[in-house]
């Protein structure tokens, strides 16, 4: 989560609310100019994000977690994302359009911190 506040996004965790998600993230951008080019998150105001810091990304994150994340983001009208920060790697945000619907691993394209993988 400080990583997003530095971002400038009004975060709050999720352990206290049940559903999917760690933590519901907002903010608002009142125009274009607002991006800034190097945030990972593009021009997203509202996210629901996983957090994972597990050896693979979807390591205990089961495809019905993933689409019951989907799912709970569209009811809301916020993005889904995986905040993947492997021990002693860097920090990978997937959206959730990249999310593999099944077992099995997908391919994960990890990116500078800075730079987000959908």
């Amino acid at each position: 989560m400080e990583w997003l506040v530095a971002w400038g996004w009004l975060c709050g965790h999720r352990r206290h609310i049940q559903g999917p998600g760690d933590i519901l993230a907002a903010r608002r951008l009142d125009a274009p100019d607002d991006i800034n080019n190097a945030d990972p998150l593009g021009a997203c105001e509202l996210i629901l994000v996983e957090v994972k810091s597990t050896v693979h990304p979807y390591d205990h994150f089961t495809g019905a977690d993933r689409k019951a994340m989907r799912e709970v983001a569209l009811e809301i009208g916020a993005e889904p994302w995986l905040a993947w920060w492997p021990a002693r790697g860097p920090l990978a945000w997937v959206h959730g359009a990249r999310w593999p619907e099944r077992k099995g691993r997908a391919q994960l394209q990890i990116l500078p911190e800075g730079e987000a993988d959908g």
